[in-house]
């Protein structure tokens, strides 16, 4: 007996093509004057890489495979593929169509990031088992996954070729019974799940027009046509096929190939494996392996059994001459994110616009948002949730920090002593002077990186143009303007390259530097800075589009060792059992494999002989439970018996079969059906692409904002009133990769909530309800929506994607092209001068450069011809023209026009982005396509201005203000907390006078310029009669009504609560310098601004504030050192604007690119402050808590007392009991001194004389 193998199980699914469907292709008249696409939608066109090799043209099928509204001189009321089409099926595509996909754990690279994918199996023997039909019962086919065959067309796969690369046709096959091994010994190359490192296809295991001869194959069936290969395959043909595959060089096998790419895992563990056995062997991780997978019973011909669809997709006619399936009834929820699509999709069939309506219910559950629905259905921290998730985020480097080292890594002792003495210790100021060097370093150094990163989009594109001009062989061709704009781009990242570099020095110096100064309690670390923010493309969530599951495998994986092979089988129907034990015409087929696969032939033959075994069980299964069920009439019929040969084969737990196959080994143990065999039943259906076209419309706008169409809302733009969609629109077509969208993104919400409303009891006591009766009733009223919705989808399948490219497109890019990356070895430029290499450009284009602040390479450049304009700024509708959904074998379905049979498709546009109230357009509120940034930062308290990427003031508040109701005081203290003055408010006759006391020190005597100023300018001696202090202590009192910051110390104040003022300062910045168009001319030198005019002429309103959330703590804000007028973040109701108080809504703030707006904000210190601007996601700033604690614990009071007796040289009076401070006196008896407060001593007797005195006590920290 020959060596032992490890079986792994893969998934074989089979595609019929016959003449039915060769006869449906192209168009259908409707009538006189209508033509519609025909049924037959399936296309043989297979990818080709000679264009990319020649001219970095597309080598895959073009979106729709070219389809469009005309054929010839004659229109179409859908998508249609012309007459002409090489898309179009000929008689010789006729036959099988096999495709396998291999376990999951082989198709991911076990490195991250990288192109690492471990080596696929690449020599594969087919065998067929034939029933019911003419010609031999078995034969078989070898196929040669790896074998370079030639570079005629159609190519699949890029090659290394000397010193360029060659498109060639890998993978051939050949009948086992003409097989000659001297046909299969030329160039072999390693395949992976992207096919390899340079073609780099993230589809090439699954579509079929990539990977020909490689992972699918073709059975034309003409050896058993009749009466020849033109002919029929006979009606009672039944087809099995077993397909096996072995790695032709045994070095790239997953036991010898992976470990070395392990960190902590096992093999078995990281493949997804597992052994169906108790005791695996010992030489387990020693064996080869051997792939199967079998596909049985096609009887796709035979119309009497057969009643299933002629092809895949939802909505194909049946060939069995009955009613089908009902026309399909496709949901397409549009939206800007997964959630957004999704909640427009499920709620689309129940909402009212009577609210409140189901979809905001829905959206405040997925956005984990519950209390929204009880403060109000639209209510603004749902808002700012959803509006952030419309975007994906940009590193932007590193901000610094000094913090206590724990001695375990993620953890404290727990010990709270030594926890105390840990965290107690602290930076001296010269290391946080060193820390500020540091972050202002390493900020300057970022800033580099990432203008190199957005250099770098900007360099590609001129870079593939010129490989593109240069691939032509146009010996007249002018490359001066590539060659030249090559040589400017290239240039200035040479230089920020260097630049950088040099920085990096410094920060690694100075991190050294400053971790030799840290004591051994501190730690030097990292964290990411504030990023920036990329609007995403819309997407697409489509319903009812099938159940694909032929890429999913369960993990584990159960795989079997060569020992449990089959041997035997027993099928029982109707208590009556069968036996199968014996091969059936495999001798020439067992000879062959001896003869040319001896490295693999005992456990071949052995499998070989199971798949015959497999084969004989499930076709007595099928002829004998036919036989009972006699011929089909209708569907119904049909799909209930397939429905019991499949839960034959795979039982479940739910279902008990009505009949027992029993697959057993030589040691007589069982093996369950399910790993061996999938019955075929129908044809296949697993949507790959989503293939799209819309129609882009701009909003016209002015060059400071975006109106008239756009208006600042809360946190983002908004419609004005009455404006419809624009009139001129482009049309953008594009292809995007599909994915699963997983149920539970909704159902685990929904289940919180129920569990919300659900009446609970504990002891008798019913708890107070989660939600008001109003609400909690509307919410059970939507239950079993949410129930009927959840069920619906566990049986129809759901897919979605984002439109990936869109917004590419409004950057002159098309991501249809081949995106290609320098090579030293294999260059893609041919022009002559040597300047523009691939070993040139490849340091300048390599991502690792600028490490996490680079993102993924922009597409290459459209055509000149491209109508689309090229602009930085997207705002504007967009209407979705076209949907289709493309699967692994070529078919697809027509999301929005169904088929020849009818079929309801709608689109839902999720009605937070709609066009106002139409249904059919998406509104796409204005936005930088490149990555920005709102920059909204604490500032020092003594200087304006972005201090790097960090917080960069060790202090960023200028003082701190509390009321005094005893004296009717405003009370200032620095920073540290001691008294800096005292802002008294008198009334005469109905006037009112504001001056300044002079405890704590006069007010021109306050250190910090903005605290004096703001004192200075509530200063009113002239009586006025509603005095700016008057105004802004009702200002206060009315907006800490809403403020509530949960983390607020309410009992650390002596009078009230203290309010903090504090510097900070706003402004957008963008990633880098802008993007330009790829079809002007590039800047020579570093432009100044944004470095696009549009961009740098922007004035956009920033709303600061929130007043919808209990946690912010802005009161208003001053611009600049203007103190003469405050802003509030909200006009309190009854609280009228006046030459003070300013109306937020009519005294807006204005920012721009590359431009700080300095302000002094008022606030609660334990809230934070945000900052919307609708561009990117709002921001929140806070301020350190434990500095504020600090402070507060300092923080002087001082209130009058008097008249009081006292003895003369001892002052002793009772006073307030406080956890800080000392109290002192001062007034005339002091001569205005402070004098400590001794306590009162009520037994102690003086002779000295009891005086009057007034004056004040003071609370003075005791530091």
């Amino acid at each position: 007996m020959g060596k032992e193998h490890l079986l792994v199980p893969i998934k074989l699914q089979a595609l019929v093509i016959d003449d039915l469907v060769i006869d449906k292709k192209a168009t259908i008249k409707i009538g006189a004057n209508r033509n519609m696409a025909n049924d037959g939608k399936w296309s043989p066109l297979a990818h080709d890489y000679n264009p990319v090799a020649g001219a970095l043209k597309p080598g895959a099928p073009k979106p729709f495979y070219g389809a469009g509204r005309t054929d010839g001189a004659e229109s179409a009321d859908q998508l249609i593929l012309p007459s002409d089409s090489r898309a179009l099926p000929q008689k010789k595509d006729r036959g099988v169509y096999l495709h396998w996909v291999l376990p999951s754990g082989l198709r991911h690279a076990h490195k991250p990031n990288t192109l690492d994918f471990p080596a696929l199996p690449d020599q594969w023997l087919i065998v067929r088992f034939l029933r019911g039909g003419a010609g031999p019962q078995a034969r078989a086919w070898f196929l040669d996954g790896g074998l370079a065959v030639s570079s005629d067309g159609p190519t699949n796969l890029l090659l290394p070729s000397g010193n360029s690369f060659e498109a060639r046709r890998v993978g051939k096959a050949a009948p086992l019974d003409q097989f000659n091994a001297e046909d299969f010994k030329g160039e072999h190359t390693t395949i992976t799940a992207i096919g390899n490192q340079w073609t780099a296809s993230p589809t090439f295991t699954g579509f079929l027009a990539e990977n020909r001869n490689i992972f699918s194959w073709h059975d034309t069936l003409d050896d058993i046509r009749e009466p020849d290969s033109d002919g029929q395959v006979p009606k009672k043909t039944a087809l099995t096929y077993l397909l096996l595959g072995w790695y032709h060089d045994s070095r790239n096998e997953p036991f010898v190939m992976i470990p070395p790419q392990l960190e902590g895992k096992s093999v078995m563990e990281a493949l997804g494996w597992k052994l169906d056995s108790s005791s695996p062997p010992s030489d387990l991780l020693k064996r080869e392996c051997l792939f199967h997978g079998v596909v049985a019973h096609i009887n796709y011909w035979n119309s009497d059994t057969h009643k299933g669809p002629m092809l895949g997709y939802p909505g194909s006619p049946s060939v069995g001459g009955v009613l089908g399936d009902a026309p399909p009834s496709f949901k397409v929820g549009v939206g800007n994110s997964a959630e957004d699509a999704l909640v427009s999709l499920v709620s689309s069939e129940y909402s009212k616009d009577d609210a409140p309506n189901l979809w905001k219910a829905l959206e405040a559950v997925i956005y984990r948002q519950p209390e929204s629905i009880v403060s109000g259905w639209n209510a603004a921290p749902r808002d700012q949730a959803v509006h952030q998730n419309w975007f994906s985020v940009q590193e932007a480097g590193k901000i610094w920090t000094i913090r206590p080292r724990p001695r375990h890594e993620s953890a404290f002792p727990a010990d709270a002593d030594k926890t105390i003495s840990e965290t107690s210790a602290r930076a001296t100021s010269g290391q946080l002077a060193l820390l500020k060097q540091l972050n202002e370093a390493q900020s300057a150094a970022d800033a580099f990186g990432r203008e190199i990163a957005a250099l770098q989009q900007d360099l590609y594109a001129r870079w593939w143009k010129l490989c593109e001009q240069s691939r032509l062989n146009d010996m007249f061709a002018d490359l001066t303007n590539d060659e030249d704009a090559c040589r400017k781009l290239a240039g200035r990242v040479q230089t920020l390259l260097d630049d950088r570099e040099t920085q990096l020095g410094r920060v690694q110096t100075l991190v050294t530097d400053l971790e030799s100064k840290l004591s051994p309690e501190l730690e030097l670390r990292f964290d990411a800075a504030p990023r920036f923010w990329t609007p995403n493309d819309p997407v697409i969530v489509v319903k009812n589009c099938g159940l694909p599951t032929k890429h999913v495998f369960p993990r584990p994986l159960l795989c079997r060792l060569s020992e449990q092979i089959v041997t035997a089988a027993e099928v029982t129907v109707d208590k009556k059992s069968n036996q199968f034990r014996s091969p059936i015409g495999l001798d020439e087929i067992n000879r062959a494999v001896k003869t040319h696969f001896t490295q693999h032939d005992s456990t071949l033959s052995r499998l070989i002989t199971e798949g015959s075994i497999i084969e004989q069980a499930v076709g007595d299964l099928v002829e004998r439970t036919l036989k009972a069920e006699g011929q089909f009439s209708s569907a119904d019929e049909w799909r209930a018996w397939t429905n019991r040969i499949n839960e034959d084969l795979a039982p479940n737990d739910r279902v008990q079969p009505r009949d027992q196959v029993k697959f057993t080994n030589r040691d007589r143990s069982t093996v369950a059906p399910h790993l061996l065999v999938d019955f075929w039943e129908r044809q296949p259906w697993s949507p790959l692409f989503l293939d799209w076209q819309i129609t882009w419309s701009p909003t016209p706008h002015s060059d400071r904002d975006f109106t008239p169409v756009w208006r600042m809302g809360e946190h983002d733009f908004e419609l004005t009133a009455d404006q419809p969609p624009p009139a001129k629109g482009f049309t953008v077509r594009g292809r995007s990769l599909l994915s699963p969208i997983d149920g539970r993104i909704f159902k685990k919400p929904i289940e919180m909530l129920r569990d919300l409303l659900k009446e609970k009891h504990e002891e008798g006591v019913e708890e107070k309800p989660a939600f008001p009766p109003a609400v909690r009733e509307i919410l059970l009223r939507y239950e079993s929506v949410w129930d009927k919705t959840l069920a619906e989808l566990e049986r129809a399948g759901m897919m979605g994607q984002s439109l990936s490219g869109l917004h590419q497109a409004l950057l002159g890019r098309d991501v249809t092209l081949p995106r290609v990356m320098p090579d030293s070895a294999r260059p893609w430029v041919n022009s002559g001068a040597p300047e523009f290499g691939d070993n040139k450009m490849r340091p300048l284009l390599d991502p690792h450069q600028v490490e996490k602040l680079a993102a993924e390479l922009l597409a290459p450049p459209a055509a000149d011809d491209s109508s689309l304009p090229f602009n930085l700024l997207r705002a504007g509708a967009l209407k979705i023209d076209e949907l289709w959904l493309v699967d692994d074998f070529g078919q697809w379905a027509d999301l929005l026009r169904g088929t020849s049979a009818g079929g309801a498709a709608g689109q839902v546009f999720n009605p937070r982005s709609r066009w106002h109230q139409d249904r059919f357009v998406l509104a796409m509120p204005p936005r930088v396509v490149q990555p920005a940034r709102l920059n909204f930062r604490f500032t020092t308290a003594d200087e304006l201005g972005f201090e790097g990427e960090c917080d960069p003031a060790l202090s960023p508040i200028c003082g701190w203000i509390f009321f005094n109701p005893l004296d009717q005081v405003l009370v200032l203290c620095n920073r540290d907390g001691r008294l800096a003055g005292e802002i008294a408010i008198t009334e005469e006759n109905g006037r009112f006078r504001v001056q300044r006391q002079t405890r704590g020190g006069a007010i021109k005597e306050i250190s910090n310029s903005n605290l004096r100023a703001f004192a200075q300018s509530l200063i009113q001696e002239a009586s006025p009669s509603k005095p700016r202090l008057l105004e802004l202590l009702s200002l206060i009192d009315r907006a800490l009504e809403r403020i509530r910051p949960s983390s607020a110390r309410r009992e650390a104040g002596l009078f009230g609560r203290p309010l903090a003022l504090v510097n900070a300062a706003l402004g957008l910045e963008l990633f880098g310098k802008a993007w330009t168009d790829p079809k002007d001319k590039p800047p020579a030198a570093r432009p100044s601004g944004t470095g696009d005019p549009a961009l740098d002429s922007l004035r956009l309103r920033v709303n600061l504030g929130c007043r919808h959330n209990v946690e912010d703590g802005l009161i208003g804000y001053f611009k600049g050192t203007a103190f003469d007028r405050v802003i509030p973040a909200e006009l309190p109701r009854g609280l009228a604007a006046s030459g003070y108080i300013a109306d937020p809504e009519q005294t807006p703030l204005f920012i721009k690119f590359d431009a700080v707006e300095p302000l002094t904000l008022l606030i609660d210190p334990w809230g934070s402050v945000q900052a919307s601007v609708g561009l990117v996601p709002a921001k929140s700033i806070t301020l350190a808590q434990p500095e504020l604690d600090k402070a507060l614990a300092r923080m002087e009071a001082s209130f009058r007392v008097g008249p009081i007796l006292v003895q003369g040289g001892k002052i002793a009076l009772p006073t307030p009991v406080v956890e800080k401070g000392q109290w002192n006196f001062s007034g005339p008896l002091t001569n205005d001194l402070a004098a400590l407060v001794t306590p009162l001593d009520t037994k102690s007797f003086s002779d000295q004389p009891v005086v009057a005195a007034e004056g004040r006590l003071l609370l003075v920290s005791e530091e």
